[in-house]
């Protein structure tokens, strides 16, 4: 006997938005629960660290971009890509080179709790807010970024791959 739950899903993003606009806030609907496949806007839009629309095109983004304000990749990997062509573009260009220069231009006072996310990121990573971090710190630093941007601890392989992406295809 094959239970409902143990087939495969074809299109996890398809049967997730039809889901969120359908089921009610509180995950119930009369007569049981809900049992929906919520996934954060980061990790349906392979962009683990929600990076916004502009008018760069990036290696790896989808042909078609559907979300009004956030990029989407074909992968996770070309999201932490994009991760790190922004993270050398902030020490090159601006002279950012601690968790909480990165995290207050990242996340700015505007539109995030910019003094919390510097402190979980520090808590994740040992790095203390002021700390210069080099070339070699960065996975960690996006990984736990991925954790807060993405409620969702993302394995190093994958940002190992983006990273490798990055090397590869951003200094030739």
């Amino acid at each position: 006997m094959t239970y409902r739950s143990q087939q495969p899903i074809a299109n996890v993003n398809k049967i997730n938005h039809t889901l969120q606009k359908k089921s009610p806030p509180w995950g119930r609907f009369r007569g049981g629960p809900v049992f929906t496949l919520i996934m954060t806007r980061g990790i349906r839009n392979n962009n683990p660290l929600n990076i916004r629309r502009t008018a760069t095109k990036w290696k790896g983004q989808r042909p078609e971009q559907t979300d009004p304000h956030f990029v989407q990749f074909t992968a996770m990997e070309w999201g932490f890509r994009a991760a790190f062509c922004l993270l050398d573009t902030y020490a090159d260009k601006y002279g950012l080179r601690s968790v909480e220069q990165i995290v207050s231009r990242w996340a700015p006072p505007s539109e995030n709790n910019t003094e919390s996310y510097i402190a979980h990121v520090c808590r994740m990573t040992g790095f203390t807010p002021t700390q210069p971090l080099e070339r070699c710190h960065w996975a960690a630093l996006l990984q736990a970024m991925a954790r807060i941007e993405t409620g969702k601890m993302l394995p190093m392989e994958t940002i190992r791959q983006g990273e490798a992406l990055y090397q590869h295809s951003y200094h030739l």
